[in-house]
């Protein structure tokens, strides 16, 4: 879909990925893009991730965490 559809930025929701270097990520994230993301700390299912192009610089902001939801805050470089 990411890149049938040239997107630049893909947002998800409910990953139930586990850390950055998650398999699931990497194979969902197509050749010439990078991920962000904030996996669930606690319990089953959550997390989400930003699937961007590599070209855009991109910095993660550290922001408190939240006990309720996960988030990923970026800003463009």
């Amino acid at each position: 879909m990411i890149t049938d559809h040239s997107l630049d930025v893909f947002a998800i929701t409910e990953t139930w990925h586990r850390s950055a270097d998650d398999v699931s990520l990497r194979r969902a994230t197509p050749n010439g893009y990078s991920v962000v993301g904030a996996p669930r700390s606690t319990g089953e299912g959550g997390g989400v991730a930003v699937i961007y192009r590599s070209f855009y610089m991109c910095a993660v902001i550290e922001t408190p965490r939240a006990t309720t939801f996960e988030s990923v805050y970026g800003h463009p470089m």
